[in-house]
């Protein structure tokens, strides 16, 4: 399993650009507190190109940020640490991408915060 962190990745551009450049199966997660809306075709982007996409923090607490119809395809958790426990087991043989696609400030004060939070739940996950 590869693991990416792209905590640095804060808007769905870079996201985008992640996933693009990350070949093979991939197990997304998004987190952190939504800048805007996004929209039905970077949705269909991302699922297509992922396996499993957790919205993780602010996002899982603002659903209304993605089209109602993708809701299901989703997986919601409140914290950034459930989420890659979980996704953990979903990236085996993959790939494990952390491109948050939004601000850090729900659960963390930065995204330096945030990626070094990420860095050891994968610490003592594994």
């Amino acid at each position: 399993m590869t693991i990416i962190n792209d905590s640095k990745a804060t808007n769905p551009s870079a996201t985008l650009a992640a996933i693009s450049s990350t070949p093979g199966d991939k197990v997304l997660i998004l987190s952190g507190e939504p800048k805007f809306d996004y929209d039905a075709d970077w949705m269909r982007e991302i699922l297509s190109n992922c396996k499993v996409v957790y919205a993780t923090g602010g996002l899982s607490q603002s659903r209304h940020v993605f089209p109602e119809e993708f809701w299901p395809q989703l997986v919601f958790y409140s914290h950034l640490k459930d989420a890659v426990l979980d996704a953990l087991k979903h990236a085996v043989g993959g790939t494990l991408l952390f491109s948050p696609s939004a601000a850090s400030f729900d659960e963390f004060s930065n995204y330096m915060e945030r990626g070094h939070a990420f860095n050891a739940y994968i610490n003592r996950a594994i």
